[in-house]
């Protein structure tokens, strides 16, 4: 995928990468993994909590530390349906995205764009050098779709 704005394909490429990870309600064990990595990776302290929602703490830029903490949240969930001819299985498969111009969508399933773009924007501002930003806290959500059951918490 290419767009025009160098900051949004640095997005779309998270995204696509999220997409990759089997995310339905209720199945968001690998999502929640994958990010335990990436923030371990990128030094970032990481909780969860009994229902597996994720709290990444990324400290603040240089001279914003007394700065107060900015929480970006998401959920990590998506709502999975399919055309009637599909053949995707939502347990395994990744999203297949495709491109036709300035329009991202998916092939024969939902693209999962509502929440899974809000943890790639929020992966991209916490790993961006040149925006100074107070500390942040990543927070995601689990089994929004199906009853707010993260959010609830």
């Amino acid at each position: 995928m290419k767009f025009e704005h160098e900051k949004t394909n640095d997005i779309l490429r998270w995204f696509e990468k999220i997409n990759q990870i089997p995310r339905c309600s209720g199945n968001e064990e690998a999502i929640i993994n994958w990010l335990k990595n990436w923030a371990e990776q990128n030094h970032f302290e990481i909780k969860t909590d009994e229902v597996e929602n994720v709290l990444i703490k990324v400290p603040a830029s240089s001279g914003y530390e007394k700065s107060p903490v900015v929480v970006l949240q998401g959920h990590l969930d998506m709502v999975c349906e399919k055309t009637p001819d599909s053949i995707h299985n939502f347990a395994n498969d990744p999203i297949k995205l495709m491109q036709d111009g300035e329009w991202l969508t998916a092939d024969k399933t939902t693209l999962g764009a509502d929440n899974g773009i809000a943890i790639a924007m929020a992966m991209t501002l916490a790993l961006e050098k040149g925006v100074l930003h107070p500390p942040l806290e990543l927070l995601f959500t689990v089994d929004e779709e199906r009853g707010l059951v993260g959010a609830s918490m």
